[in-house]
């Protein structure tokens, strides 16, 4: 007589044993698999000691409106004597100052940068000794002008006011505010640099460390010089002095020094 009941035990057993054995070599595998190490990352290289260094410059520039102007206006008066010249003078400065007041420039934006007296002698053709014929003062104001749209008029207007003695030194346009317009070179300076340094290491197989310094090479931006006018009569004009800002321009330059390593 056949025994069922023990051919069934005995095949569950086996079942169970495939199943176990079927486990162990997962297990295994999952073993192996987890115990096995992992591509190492390239290491990171830093600076110092024999590692090779790569030294980059960059430069960058950023470009705006201008939206101030500096003119330098200077007001000569010649009179027989020392004191009547000096009066004369304070006369028409102060006409100057209130002319440009009148035109909206505030007392703060205009400097006295410079007062001067000198005597003049006439020369005798042959021999002879100089004679005195009077004495000259100069009294240079320095006006800073921060609306362009009404620059030409305040000019106009000044000089209007001083007549004859009026004289314009000097005029420069610049960014009433630099520092936003400097950090953006800055910006284009750095990021020139790094540029070039990740195209020069990819060229030579090679690739970037730590950045091991930094160091900007910039000088400050001179005023724009503005090359209209060099001199005005002070008469009555038709029209305001035109005045064409264009554009001021940052410059910044950097060097970037870093580490390299092996490919």
């Amino acid at each position: 007589m056949t025994n069922v009941g023990s051919d069934h035990r005995r095949f569950a057993l086996s079942v169970v044993a495939i199943v176990l054995a079927a486990c162990a070599m997962a297990g295994a595998a999952v073993s192996l698999a987890l115990g096995r190490p992992a591509a190492a990352p390239a290491a990171f290289v830093g600076c110092g000691g024999s590692v090779p260094t790569l030294t980059l410059h960059g430069s960058g520039t950023a470009s705006s409106a201008p939206d101030v102007a500096t003119v330098v206006l200077a007001i000569d008066e010649t009179q027989a004597s020392a004191q009547q010249a000096l009066s004369t003078d304070n006369t028409a400065t102060g006409a100057v100052e209130a002319a440009l007041h009148a035109q909206g420039v505030p007392a703060a934006d205009v400097q006295t940068s410079g007062l001067s007296m000198q005597a003049q002698y006439a020369y005798p053709s042959i021999g002879g000794a100089p004679r005195l014929t009077g004495f000259q003062v100069d009294d240079t104001l320095t006006v800073t002008l921060r609306q362009l749209g009404t620059a030409g008029a305040a000019i106009d207007a000044a000089a209007v006011a001083a007549g004859s003695a009026a004289r314009i030194d000097s005029l420069s346009v610049a960014a009433g505010d630099t520092r936003a317009l400097q950090d953006k070179a800055r910006a284009d300076a750095v990021s020139q640099a790094m540029a070039h340094a990740r195209a020069l290491v990819r060229a030579a197989g090679e690739r970037l460390g730590r950045l091991c310094s930094m160091t900007e090479d910039s000088t400050p931006t001179q005023p724009l010089p503005y090359q209209g006018f060099a001199q005005a009569a002070g008469s009555a004009v038709a029209a305001p002095v035109p005045l064409s800002g264009g554009t001021v321009q940052e410059t910044a330059a950097v060097t970037l020094v870093y580490a390299v390593a092996p490919g």
